[in-house]
C-alpha cells in the first residue's frame, strides 16, 4: 500500500511533531481534524494510521542523525510519542531535517524469505526493535536488529522469535518550513 500518504498529509503530520517541540504541553487538537467519539487528538488520520501503521521520526543534522523515535503498530495513541519526543528535544535548529517514516504491511517472515529493500521487526518475549532496510547481508541484518532490541545476536533462532518485514514511504523535511 505504498502511497497511503501524500506528501502534503505526511508535512501536516510532521508539523504535529515539531509542535511538541516547540510548546511544553504540545498542542495535540486541530480543529481540521474532528475527533471521534470524544477521543483522539484530530490529527492527520487515514486508513486507521494509528491502529496498522509503525512510524518512526528520524531528526537529522548536516546528513547525521541526532534522535530517532519510533512508534509500533497497534500502539492506540500517538500523544505517548509526541510527549516523548517533547521531552528529550527542547529545540529544533532550522538548518536541520525531519525525517518521517510511514511503516505499513506487516508480514510475518523468516531468515530465508527477507527482502533488502524492507524493513523489519521483531519481537522476543518483552523485547523488541526494528531497523529500517540497510545494504547487509541475511544473517548480518538480522544480527544487527537482534542486537538492537539487546538480545543476544543468534536470538533470531530461538523458538518464540517473531520476524516481520514492512513496506516504507519516506518522507523528508527542512525544518525552517515546518516551524
Amino acid at each position: 500500500m505504498i502511497g497511503a500518504y501524500s506528501e502534503k498529509e505526511a508535512e501536516e503530520l510532521a508539523r504535529f511533531f515539531v509542535s511538541a517541540i516547540k510548546t511544553p504541553i504540545p498542542v495535540l487538537y486541530d480543529s481540521r481534524y474532528p475527533m471521534r467519539n470524544g477521543y483522539g487528538m484530530g490529527i492527520p488520520q487515514k486508513k486507521h494510521f494509528l491502529q496498522t501503521r509503525g512510524l518512526v521520526l528520524r531528526i537529522k543534522d548536516n546528513g547525521r542523525t541526532i534522535k530517532e523515535f519510533f512508534k509500533k503498530p497497534g500502539e492506540q495513541s500517538i500523544g505517548k510519542l509526541l510527549v516523548d519526543i517533547g521531552k528529550q528535544i527542547k529545540k529544533l535548529d532550522e538548518n536541520q531535517k525531519l525525517e518521517l517514516f510511514i511503516l505499513h504491511d506487516f508480514q510475518k517472515t523468516n531468515i530465508n524469505l527477507l527482502d533488502s529493500n524492507k524493513g523489519l521487526y521483531c519481537n522476543y518475549i518483552t523485547y523488541s526493535s526494528y531497523m529500517l532496510p540497510e545494504n547487509l547481508d541475511k544473517i548480518q541484518y538480522v544480527e544487527r536488529l537482534c542486537r538492537k532490541a539487546s538480545l543476544p545476536d543468534d536470538a533470531w533462532q530461538r523458538d518464540g522469535f517473531e520476524l516481520f518485514d514492512f513496506e516504507i514511504e519516506r518522507f523528508e523535511f527542512d525544518v525552517k518550513h515546518l516551524i
